[in-house]
């Protein structure tokens, strides 16, 4: 990560007094290109879009997800 990135999100993350880890969602076009990731999760069973969202944040967990491990549509 960029040195002036990580000061910033550090800076950012104090002045909001967050009280679990920041993350981002990214969509990929194809699943090759999300496995790919380094030291990315898979699902082992169903979840709802909520657990893996409490997953990442409290975990601090790189998931990786498609609609067939999802409940639902």
């Amino acid at each position: 990560m960029d040195p002036d990135l990580a000061k910033l999100a550090a800076e950012l993350e104090h002045l909001l007094k967050l009280r679990s880890i920041a993350f981002g969602m990214k969509l990929y076009e194809r699943r090759e290109d999300m496995q790919a990731i380094a030291r990315i999760r898979r699902p082992k069973a169903i979840h709802t879009m909520d657990q893996i969202v409490g997953q990442t944040a409290r975990l601090g967990f790189t998931l990786g997800i498609t609609a067939e491990d999802l409940v639902g549509s």
